[in-house]
């Protein structure tokens, strides 16, 4: 019962990561599923931090790291995310950010 419950919060809580009614969602093929949770936390996490280079979204949304480029590179062509080389001293970086969210000012890191 308590294995239960808990699936039953999860999806709950990935219906709503998703900006869906759990019916909705219940109802999309788990593949689907699995790609809109993933990316509903590199949205959370652009949303919360505005913009991040890819090791700190690893940490953020729990996605390893072959996922995480595979997320970001579809949302990316499909414009849900836009990136940008970071200025600086190598090793270079890109930054991934929400259309639209202002891009912060790179500081002197070395």
């Amino acid at each position: 019962m308590r294995e239960l419950l808990r699936t039953e919060e999860r999806a709950q809580a990935n219906a709503v990561l998703c900006g869906m009614p759990l019916t909705e969602w219940q109802a999309l093929p788990r593949r689907e599923r699995k790609r809109r949770t993933d990316e509903g936390r590199i949205v959370a996490a652009l949303r919360e931090a505005g913009e991040m280079s890819g090791f700190p979204l690893i940490e953020a949304t729990g996605l390893g790291s072959g996922r995480l480029y595979i997320t970001l590179a579809r949302m990316e062509n499909g414009g849900r995310v836009v990136s940008r080389w970071a200025d600086g001293p190598y090793p270079r970086r890109r930054l991934y950010r929400l259309p639209g969210a202002p891009v912060k000012e790179e500081t002197d890191r070395g």
